[in-house]
């Protein structure tokens, strides 16, 4: 576990190229490190007592870990300053804005409704009929046009990936993008990415310097972005688990109790089939979505078992670097395991059928309010 598997080990993230932000990816994570540094050694020591928040007392464990949590929350923002974010936020745009379009067409069909067929000369504030026709086109233009533009954004997504040899298939990426559980799984695939990269900038650091107080705080700031990735996979498990796997849940069961009124009105009168179509849809979709996120949850888990091994051997290696003087450590073991997480299946093959998309980000929107 020499200076030269040391080298090896790095080579990995070679493969996956060093993006022109590693440079101030590393600057921006080195200013952070001293303090979350100090306060991880200040931790063990840190006194339990209710009282210990008193001024003048021993450090309190919990506000201790709340400020190392700031330092954490403030390098995941670093791994996540990604082009790939920049699109999929793009993408939510061009999304919420074609939402607000079809409000807005529905708004207009009501006001044609009574809208005169010419507008008079006397009371030309009026809107008439030709120009809400007029209107309803322009927004289904621009419909058209956002949709053509958010396909575009995904293959971009895609191919940004492709570069770090990240293999997703069209529907991966779609459902990644559609559902909100699945934004929070491409969120941790580029912080997975970027901290590959960050191991290969760091890597020409470390060999180009021998003092061991700078290749210490260089493995600290690896140690600060391990640790950040896997507080973001432990921070979307919790809400799987704590908010979207309930709220799905009430979702459901307020959709059934519907279906149980719709049915007993249904037999009375036919004019409710419809609706109980609808709701029968939804209920399908629901269970769907169930599946779909206790997947995702899985497959979550999974890399965060991974991930927390590596973490284990990153703070070993941080240590044995602190206590050794002129030791130079191998990162090998560390790399393979992350390697091993980005190769990991991301979704299930088919996630959920065409037909069925506005429904799930329907249900997506409404597991994401708060």
């Amino acid at each position: 576990m020499g200076t030269k598997i040391f080298f090896a080990l790095f080579s990995l993230a070679l493969a996956l190229g060093s993006p022109l932000w590693a440079k101030d990816t590393i600057s921006a994570l080195y200013q952070k490190v001293d303090k979350y540094l100090a306060l991880r050694d200040k931790l063990p020591k840190a006194n339990d007592s209710f009282w210990s928040w008193v001024p003048f007392t021993e450090d309190n464990k919990n506000q201790i870990q709340d400020d190392i949590n700031v330092y954490l929350d403030q390098s995941l923002a670093v791994l996540l300053d990604d082009t790939a974010i920049k699109i999929k936020n793009d993408i939510n745009s061009l999304a919420a804005e074609n939402r607000a379009l079809l409000e807005k067409i529905g708004q207009y069909e009501l006001e044609k409704a009574a809208a005169p067929k010419e507008t008079s000369a006397l009371k030309f504030w009026d809107t008439s009929v030709s120009q809400y026709n007029d209107k309803i086109e322009d927004a289904k233009k621009k419909i058209v046009a956002n949709t053509a533009k958010i396909e575009i954004k995904r293959a971009e997504i895609k191919s940004n990936l492709a570069k770090s040899n990240i293999y997703l298939s069209d529907d991966q990426i779609k459902t990644l993008l559609v559902t909100v559980s699945g934004q929070d799984q491409l969120d941790a695939i580029v912080a997975l990415k970027n901290l590959y990269s960050l191991a290969d900038a760091l890597k020409k650091l470390i060999g180009s310097n021998s003092d061991l107080n700078v290749y210490k705080k260089y493995y600290g700031v690896f140690l600060l972005a391990t640790q950040a990735h896997e507080r973001q996979l432990v921070l979307f498990i919790d809400k799987v688990d704590n908010k979207y796997l309930p709220k799905l849940k009430d979702l459901k069961d307020e959709n059934l109790k519907l279906m149980a009124e719709t049915q007993a009105l249904a037999a009375q009168n036919s004019i409710y089939a419809q609706n109980l179509v609808a709701q029968r849809v939804t209920d399908v979709v629901a269970d769907k979505y169930r599946d779909l996120l206790k997947s995702q949850r899985e497959n979550l888990n999974s890399r965060l078992k991974a991930l927390s091994e590596v973490l284990k051997y990153v703070e070993n290696t941080y240590r044995t670097v602190s206590l050794a003087s002129g030791l130079a450590t191998s990162m090998e073991e560390g790399l393979n395991t992350l390697k091993a997480i980005l190769e990991m299946p991301i979704l299930p093959p088919v996630a959920f059928e065409n037909n069925l998309e506005a429904t799930f980000l329907e249900l997506s929107e409404k597991l994401s309010q708060n």
